[in-house]
């Protein structure tokens, strides 16, 4: 476990201490909010491509540029932006846990 200097009263302090225990000034929410930006970026580009495969999946009678044999590939993209979203939400849990 590395010794950080806290960025108020410059002395060492744990990188896993949530707050310096001179000041109090908090260490770990600036890890967590770098990373947490990350995963909700995931999350909402997998959110957007489940909106995409489930209106694809819907209309499945018609292919997505109107062609009448419907096109095989909405289902696995719904199952991936799924697998994408849940595994993000995992990773933050995981990591912010």
């Amino acid at each position: 476990m590395p010794l950080i200097e806290c960025p108020d009263c410059q002395r060492e302090v744990s990188d896993r201490a949530p707050a310096c225990p001179d000041c109090g000034c908090p260490i770990a929410p600036q890890a967590i909010e770098k990373t947490s930006k990350l995963y909700k970026g995931v999350q909402v580009w997998s959110l957007v491509a489940m909106v995409v495969a489930l209106q694809l999946t819907c209309n499945r009678d018609r292919g997505p540029f109107g062609e009448t044999t419907p096109s095989p590939w909405p289902p696995f993209l719904l199952a991936g932006s799924v697998a994408v979203y849940l595994g993000a939400r995992a990773s933050a849990w995981w990591d912010h846990g």
